[in-house]
């Protein structure tokens, strides 16, 4: 399967701030912040069989992906990424 790279799914403009939280590494990793429209929700799915993305590329590392946390107050995505089991 050919999972996404995180910097490549979204457009980077609109009103809704993505952020992603890394498990089980140490606090310095950290990538960059992007934006999105919300439309852009369905490239977190995979259009071969409907379902969720379960793993994501971060800067072309393979990591498995815990959830996707919608925020409605805060206009927020984020993403919480593990590494790959």
């Amino acid at each position: 399967m050919v999972y996404p790279e995180y910097l490549e799914v979204f457009s980077d403009n609109g009103e809704i701030d993505v952020e992603v939280k890394f498990k089980g590494f140490s606090s310095a990793v950290s990538i960059t912040k992007a934006k999105m429209f919300s439309e852009e929700l369905a490239k977190l799915i995979d259009r071969s069989t409907g379902s969720f993305y379960t793993a994501m590329r971060f800067d072309d590392h393979l990591l498995d992906i815990e959830a996707y946390q919608i925020d409605p107050i805060k206009n927020k995505l984020t993403i919480v990424a593990r590494k790959a089991s």
